[in-house]
This record gives C-alpha cells, structure tokens and sequence, in this order.
C-alpha cells in the first residue's frame, strides 16, 4: 500500500483497515519471509500520517493474524499479533551527504525515504515479521517430536518405550551402581 507524500498535510491523515480489505499482498511478495511463516494479507486497526515540521509521523496499531510452525511439533498454528507503530520518517533530497551518511546517521525509530511515496504495508510487515517469536509454540507444553519414531511425544501413535534409553557405550557403568 503505497502513499504519495503530497497526500500528506500537516493534518492527520488517518487510514482505518478492516480485516476484509486485502492491504499487505503485494508488501508480503516483495518481503523474504522467513520458512514456515505465512503473514496474512488482512489486517485490522488504523495507522496516522501527520506532517510535523520537515518529518512525517507515523503511529497506529495493528492486529494481523500469522500461521507459524511449532517449533518442537512442526504442527502449523495461527496467532495473533498486536502490533504499535511509532515512526519517523524524512525525505532523502540527495545534497551534498551521501544516502549511506543519512541513513548511519538516522534514529532507531526513523525512516529514511528515499522516494516521493510511503510503502505502508512495506513497513507493517516487516514490523509483524520483527515481532515473531524466534521458537514459536503451538503451546507451552508442547512435548515435540519422539527422536526414536518422529511421531508427537505421549500420543497413540508413540509406541516408544517412555524410559529413556541408555547409550550403549554408557551400559558398562550400570553395574557400578551403588547399593
């Protein structure tokens, strides 16, 4: 979702989306996500554009829905992600410093435009895939896979003995066992 910056005034330009509308597609196709991660193109929430001097603010909150992939039981499962968006963003004129100058200059929070447009859903994506968490879980106890079978752990379909077994190179040891 792109926004020409002479859209923007000084006063708030307020975009409202509801989960019906299709903004992220194009942002989501251009962005490498990472494997098994899927972010839906349907979000909720409203983001506003003000200008404030010579830098464009920009704040909302956004609610989008990603499937991940359990990082124990591989199984896929869907979250919600809440996620708030407090930006700074200026206009690289191309004087006398160098984009690389403007950019090792810049604040964490601010973004540096190098064109007369703002990639929106560009932006929010990779705000969503930012806030991933590194292992996700399907739940916090999930057991994950059986090393001996592959199958989930304590299911109908483990039949592994649940003793763990003895590494044969450690089975001389068990006679040593005090009693």
């Amino acid at each position: 979702m792109k926004i020409p910056l002479e859209k923007i005034t000084c006063s708030d330009l307020v975009i409202r989306f509801e989960e019906t509308m299709d903004v992220l597609s194009s942002a989501i196709h251009s962005l490498h996500t990472p494997p098994g991660v899927r972010v839906s193109p349907f979000i909720h929430g409203q983001v506003s554009l003000g200008l404030h001097g010579s830098h464009l603010l920009i704040d909302g909150q956004i609610t989008s829905r990603v499937t991940l992939n359990c990082s124990r039981c591989l199984k896929a499962f869907e979250i919600e992600q809440k996620i708030d968006l407090h930006f700074s963003a200026r206009n690289y004129s191309g004087g006398q410093e160098s984009l690389d100058m403007v950019i090792l200059d810049a604040q964490p929070d601010e973004i540096i435009l190098t064109a007369d447009e703002l990639d929106l859903g560009e932006l929010i994506v990779q705000e969503i895939l930012l806030d991933l968490p590194l292992q996700p879980l399907c739940t916090e106890d999930c057991p994950g896979l059986c090393p001996r079978c592959g199958r989930l752990k304590g299911s109908v379909e483990c039949q592994c003995d649940q003793k763990k077994a003895i590494d044969p190179r450690w089975q001389k040891l068990r006679s040593l066992r005090v009693r």
